[in-house]
């Protein structure tokens, strides 16, 4: 393998992960589907402009991800909306096999044959399948366009970046995704479906956020008694969701 098919291999593993990189606000969370139950996160320490830095499991790009608020107004949420994550993750499938096929283009037949057949007829077929696989994937998104609940300027926007950039098109599963349950509260959301590890773990990186969140917050405002709530509920190990009932 020559220099340059070492750059074009680190060129498009590089603009996946930043394709796939999270910015989490300090009330927001992530939750992924395990192969039993879910799992969740508040992101790292490291910041940018402010948000929390969250890099989803790179070896499962098909993996859809929710984005979700654990800090809400009494009333400004709706309960766990299981049957509709069900009806998304249903409608995600075709798509979660379209990006396995285009990890596997991508990161085992391309270098593959980078590596033993560095013939312009073998290129040209392995370019032309991973356009095609990419376009497929445009194509069902565009037909499944309502149950996958995006708008036509996210659809735009999806088919760009899925066209124009085949890395981006490895994370398709998890930008779909991330546009849905917007609405639920997600420390109500982790109390339904976590294993009780797993959200003791949550626990534990939510109160070093609620404290540096506090430390923003006049002593006397309505937000500081929520998250003086919340930090009480949250060390009593026994939340379920963070408001001005909690």
């Amino acid at each position: 393998m020559m220099e340059a098919d070492v750059w074009l291999m680190a060129g498009i593993v590089a603009f996946y992960l930043y394709d796939a990189a999270i910015l989490l606000y300090a009330d927001e969370l992530v939750a992924w589907p395990r192969r039993r139950g879910w799992s969740a996160s508040v992101g790292g320490q490291l910041q940018w402009r402010g948000r929390f830095v969250f890099l989803p499991p790179p070896l499962l790009p098909w993996r859809p991800l929710l984005r979700l608020q654990w800090l809400r107004a009494a009333g400004d949420s709706v309960p766990v909306q299981q049957s509709a994550l069900d009806d998304l993750r249903r409608a995600l499938k075709p798509l979660q096999i379209a990006v396995a096929l285009m990890a596997v283009l991508l990161v085992a037949l391309l270098p593959l044959a980078l590596l033993l057949w560095r013939r312009w007829e073998v290129m040209l077929l392995l370019l032309g399948a991973i356009y095609l696989l990419s376009a497929c994937m445009v194509l069902y998104s565009v037909r499944a366009r309502v149950a996958l609940g995006l708008s036509r300027a996210a659809l735009v926007s999806l088919a760009i970046d899925t066209l124009a950039c085949p890395p981006f098109a490895l994370n398709v599963v998890r930008k779909i995704s991330l546009r849905h349950a917007t609405d639920m509260d997600g420390l109500q959301f982790a109390t339904a479906t976590l294993a009780p590890a797993e959200l003791q773990r949550l626990h534990v990186h939510l109160l070093p956020r609620v404290e540096a969140l506090l430390q923003g917050e006049p002593a006397d405002s309505p937000r500081a008694g929520q998250l003086r709530a919340c930090q009480q509920s949250l060390q009593s190990q026994e939340p379920e969701r963070c408001d001005e009932s909690a």
